[in-house]
C-alpha cells in the first residue's frame, strides 16, 4: 500500500509530502456502485469513497515522516507507468480496463526515458534539500509488459538499465546522493537468489546482504 515504484510516483510523493502538491480526490475513480479505487496506491481493495480519502490521508501523515529524517532511502522498480492527464498525476497502477477504453484521452501509458526519469527524480532531490539520500534498483523483475510485441524479459531489461543509468547520474552529480548496489548484488547470485517464482528474492538471501551494514551504519 506505500510502495511507490516508478521515478513520477516517487517524485510526486515528495511533492505531497513537502506540501507542495495535494492530492485532494484526485484519481479516485468509481469500480462499481459505492465502491472506488484508488489510482495513486499499487494495491488495495475497493472501498467507499470516504473510506478511500481517510486512507489517502493517512498513508500522507507517514509519508511527511520524510520531513524529519536524516536519511532517505529510494528504490527505483521501473518505468512503465499510467499518466492521468486530467489530474496531472502519475498512477500507481493501471487503470480499469473499462475506464481506459472510456477515456483513452485521459488514462496515457508512459515508458520513462532516462532524461525524463531523470528530470523528476532531480527535481525530488532539491525538494529534500541536504538530506543524506542512498539510492537502490530493485532487482524485483516485472512480471508483464504494457510494449506491444515484446517479452517482459526483455522489457524488465531495458526498464532496469534505464534506472542504472539514471541513478549513476544522480549519485555523481548529487554530493548527498550515494548508490547502494542491492540490484548488482542480488543478479551476481543469479538465478538461486530467487524463489521458485522468479521474482521475489529468497529472505536468507535479503538477510546475507550485510555489506549495507557495514559501510552505512555505525555502532551495531
Amino acid at each position: 500500500m506505500l510502495n511507490e515504484y516508478t521515478p513520477g510516483c516517487i517524485y510526486q510523493r515528495i511533492l505531497n509530502a513537502f506540501s507542495q502538491l495535494d492530492f485532494g480526490e484526485k484519481a479516485i475513480i468509481e469500480k462499481s456502485k459505492d465502491l472506488f479505487i484508488d489510482l495513486l496506491l499499487p494495491a488495495g481493495s475497493p472501498v467507499t469513497f470516504t473510506r478511500a480519502l481517510e486512507r489517502r490521508k493517512e498513508i500522507e501523515k507517514i509519508y511527511e515522516e520524510i520531513k524529519d529524517a536524516d536519511l532517505i532511502i529510494i528504490t527505483l522498480g521501473y518505468i512503465e507507468c499510467w499518466y492521468d492527464s486530467e489530474s496531472g498525476l502519475f498512477l500507481n497502477r493501471m487503470p480499469e480496463p473499462s475506464e481506459i477504453k472510456k477515456f483513452p484521452k485521459r488514462y496515457i501509458f508512459k515508458r520513462l526515458t532516462c532524461s525524463e526519469s531523470i528530470e523528476l527524480l532531480q527535481k525530488a532531490i532539491q525538494i529534500l534539500s541536504n538530506r543524506k539520500i542512498l539510492l537502490t534498483v530493485s532487482p524485483v523483475p516485472i512480471q508483464t509488459t504494457f510494449i506491444p510485441n515484446t517479452d517482459a524479459v526483455l522489457s524488465n531489461s531495458y526498464s532496469k538499465s534505464v534506472l542504472r543509468v539514471v541513478v549513476e547520474h544522480l549519485y555523481r552529480k548529487f554530493p548527498n546522493v550515494d548508490y547502494f548496489p542491492s540490484y548488482e548484488i542480488i543478479l551476481s547470485l543469479g538465478t538461486k537468489a530467487f524463489m521458485e517464482d522468479n521474482v521475489h528474492v529468497k529472505d536468507e538471501v535479503v538477510r546475507k546482504v550485510s555489506y549495507f551494514i557495514e559501510n552505512y551504519v555505525e555502532n551495531i
